[in-house]
């Protein structure tokens, strides 16, 4: 059985067990899946994020003009028109801040490898999952669980386990 999931101008609110607030708001968005097969399709949106717990702190903002994306099982592509976002987190899994601007990229993964072929200007560095990671214009490295590089927003990550 294949679920189509369609929507037109929408506007979302959750309210994330009273710790967290997410709000969407885009002009399209379609989903389709069969079994271990999915494609999205996303239009220009808008999304922002905070939650405050016992856990920690999140603050997230993100705009695109349009994101597509097909996940077959454990492999997935994907393409992204330009993007911005921000993000600024601490919890016990970690620390980071980060700005991130995408002119465009389309990536793949599968299983523990992720390669992606772009031009993005992130900035940041972060503390999670126990790696390290750390850019400047989308030149950077990421070291421990996760081992990667990018230059220019293009390069590749590992995940030992």
């Amino acid at each position: 059985m294949a679920v189509v999931t369609p929507r037109g101008a929408y506007v979302d609110v959750e309210d994330e067990d009273e710790s967290g607030v997410t709000l969407s708001a885009g002009l399209g968005h379609v989903r389709a899946e069969r079994g271990n097969i999915g494609v999205e399709v996303k239009g220009p949106n808008y999304g922002t994020r905070v939650v405050s717990s016992a856990e920690g702190d999140e603050f997230f903002a993100k705009a695109e003009l349009a994101s597509y994306s097909v996940t077959a099982g454990k492999v997935k592509t994907e393409a992204k028109l330009p993007s911005a976002s921000a993000a600024a987190m601490y919890s016990e899994k970690g620390a980071e801040i980060f700005a991130r601007a995408e002119l465009a990229s389309v990536s793949a993964s599968a299983g523990p490898l992720k390669a992606k072929l772009g031009l993005s200007a992130d900035t940041g560095v972060g503390v999670r999952d126990g790696s390290v990671e750390a850019k400047v214009l989308g030149t950077g490295i990421t070291l421990g669980r996760t081992i990667g590089f990018s230059v220019g927003g293009s390069g590749f990550e590992f995940n030992l386990w």
